[in-house]
């Protein structure tokens, strides 16, 4: 969203980082839209609607706000996104979090758990071998 310091900082910071953005783009496709936006949009329950009405009904309230969904193949027919999703990132996160989101998602973490446990044993990992996650 134009004049979001979020935003700005994602693009800006996480996705200015190559593995960050070597990563994303091998395992996912990303689709930006805008929440107070008019252009129209298709939901995947086939719902005609400008991004505005979309984010509403997907109930994104603020930016950034990621949404990830299952590959097409697994995507459960006539569904709206909202009801699709697997996981959200709301807000921004820093670079460290950010990537383990994404690898949350990737690994299908989120069958087994929710991510806070997920990334405090990522955390745990690399203190145990001497290492500091990139912090707030």
């Amino acid at each position: 969203l134009e004049g979001c310091p979020y935003c700005r900082e994602m693009h800006e910071v996480n996705f200015a980082r190559q593995d960050i953005t070597d990563f994303v783009r091998a395992n996912f496709n990303i689709l930006q839209i805008n929440i107070i936006g008019s252009r129209m949009v298709t939901d995947f329950d086939g719902e005609e609607l400008s991004e505005k009405k979309l984010a509403e009904k997907w109930g994104v309230r603020f930016t950034p706000t990621t949404i990830f969904f299952p590959p097409l193949d697994k995507l459960p027919a006539g569904v709206s996104g909202k009801k699709a999703e697997i996981a959200r990132m709301p807000g921004y996160m820093k670079p460290f979090h950010f990537m383990s989101m994404y690898q949350f998602v990737q690994e299908q973490a989120y069958l087994n758990g929710k991510f806070g446990p997920y990334v405090r044993k990522k955390i745990n990992a690399l203190k145990s071998a001497g290492k500091s996650p990139e912090n707030w």
